[in-house]
């Protein structure tokens, strides 16, 4: 998979008791470039060891390589992800990130902090790199952590708010964040509420799993096409990173 987008949504469910449950969600970009929901999961709630499951899962079944992971801000989840995807690359969401950002400041500041990190992420730019993209959360950080000293724990490891600048441009807004597969949440969303809370976790499961049918029939049958022109050099990004680990076999 050339791009792997992972997520959850909260459901209310009958136990004992009526609680929102946690329903982990994968979707993968396959190299003939069409969409395909990998996996669906319940588990009460999104911890490190949910995600160790789920990935741990994906891989048993098949997923042998993914060039890149879109994960949310949950602590953790890239280290389990590294755990069995070592090559791959990390894209931490930037509307999450920004959401969190806001969540933090005055609303006097709101405006200005989001302009500024709009120029640290500079998706207009087609010879951006990652270098640059650091530097400039560096001198970000300086500014606003005088005000804010959150704002400079906010960004542990900057390099996974960048992976997307290692891809074709043409890319870029794909993976920057995680709105694929947020909008496939959404939906999911829509067709959960109106329910106001089902019987039993496997009633949800099984219209969360008959909705994402719907939702890959109807939306994910083409591949993007907009993505056509970059594929060669997207399955040279898969020769690199392989390579390594055929250095390692012949050994």
């Amino acid at each position: 998979y050339y791009a792997i987008y992972i997520d959850t949504i909260r459901v209310a469910v009958r136990r004992d008791s009526v609680s929102k449950e946690a329903f982990y969600i994968v979707l993968g970009l396959r190299e003939d470039l069409r969409r395909e929901i990998l996996g669906i999961y319940n588990l009460p709630e999104e911890t490190k060891e949910g995600w160790r499951h789920v990935i741990k899962d994906i891989k048993d079944r098949g997923v042998e390589e993914a060039l890149i992971f879109i994960i949310d801000e949950f602590k953790g989840l890239d280290e389990v992800i590294m755990e069995e995807y070592g090559n791959s690359r990390i894209q931490r969401c930037i509307n999450h990130k920004k959401r969190n950002l806001i969540m933090k400041v005055r609303v006097k500041d709101k405006r200005q902090i989001i302009e500024e990190f709009d120029k640290v992420i500079d998706m207009n730019n087609i010879n951006y790199r990652k270098e640059e993209a650091i530097k400039r959360l560096e001198e970000f950080i300086k500014k606003w952590e005088r005000i804010y000293p959150c704002i400079g724990r906010m960004f542990t490891r900057q390099e996974e708010y960048f992976s997307y600048l290692e891809f074709p441009y043409g890319m870029r807004r794909m993976i920057y964040t995680n709105n694929w597969i947020e909008s496939i949440n959404n939906q999911i969303k829509r067709t959960t509420k109106i329910r106001n809370s089902f019987p039993d976790p496997k009633s949800a499961l099984k219209l969360i799993i008959f909705k994402c049918i719907e939702i890959e029939e109807r939306l994910m049958r083409y591949p993007i096409t907009a993505l056509l022109p970059y594929k060669d050099e997207l399955d040279a990004m898969f020769g690199e990173k392989l390579e390594p680990v055929l250095q390692t076999h012949k050994t």
